[in-house]
């Protein structure tokens, strides 16, 4: 008999990979990756539970039948994916591949809503179609994973200045944070912790900030101290996100 506390697997799944007909109870999988992932990698069988999520619906299910092309599933309970708040959304200096991804990772699993990757004066890396794909797949992964379902948006490129003249409107009544050495601890800003309308937070790229980019982020940006030393830039984006969090 399966123990009660068994893992439950939790699988993306894209809205053209399923279907659930008005009024019914059955979840049809109809997508060959997800089949193949359910039935080959993680060899569920039928009556075991699963979790599929979509872009704004959390399903809980039990597979009752499988075919080589279809799985049904009973939903047991489907529930409307809502983002935790107050809203996080982050500024993300280019990094190198793997820090990057690390960023996007633990962006996911605390439930931010939007990632700017922005290039700064010192930049050297562009990313293409694939990178934008890759950072979408670890996104989901760490849905997947930490079973928070609601996935970040990813927004393109902006030059920093050009993200500064364009998109701080949007946060005009958000608390904005910057991590650097120069500021004052952030416990110490106890009013920067208590918003209700949400966060958007930066932290330096490898190499730091230019002295003119510092003097455009002093203009809308609070500087706080995350420890006393310096961090790296992924090390920065785990310990802010998870702060704000707490």
């Amino acid at each position: 008999m399966k123990p009660k506390d068994a893992h439950v697997f939790a699988l993306f799944i894209e809205e053209n990979g399923y279907r659930v007909e008005q009024n019914s109870s059955v979840l049809q999988i109809i997508d060959p990756r997800i089949i193949m992932r359910i039935v080959t990698i993680l060899r569920l069988r039928l009556t075991e539970s699963i979790i599929l999520f979509t872009h704004g619906i959390v399903y809980h299910c039990t597979i009752a039948v499988v075919h080589k092309k279809q799985i049904e599933c009973q939903i047991n309970n489907q529930i409307k994916i809502n983002p935790i708040l107050p809203s996080l959304d982050i500024v993300v200096p280019i990094l190198e591949r793997d820090a990057l991804e690390e960023v996007v990772y633990l962006a996911t699993v605390h439930g931010v809503q939007k990632i700017h990757l922005v290039t700064t004066q010192k930049s050297r890396k562009v990313l293409t179609e694939k990178d934008y794909e890759r950072l979408g797949k670890i996104a989901i992964a760490a849905a997947e994973q930490s079973k928070q379902y609601s996935l970040p948006t990813i927004v393109p490129l902006y030059a920093l200045e050009h993200f500064i003249e364009e998109r701080m409107a949007e946060y005009a009544s958000s608390k904005k944070l910057w991590c650097d050495v120069s500021g004052e601890h952030l416990l110490k800003h106890k009013e920067l912790l208590r918003s209700q309308n949400g966060y958007l937070a930066i932290w330096g790229p490898e190499g730091d900030f230019t002295i003119s980019e510092k003097e455009m982020l002093y203009t809308f940006f609070t500087p706080v101290k995350l420890t006393s030393t310096v961090l790296r830039a992924r090390d920065a984006a785990a310990l802010i996100m998870g702060v704000l969090r707490l």
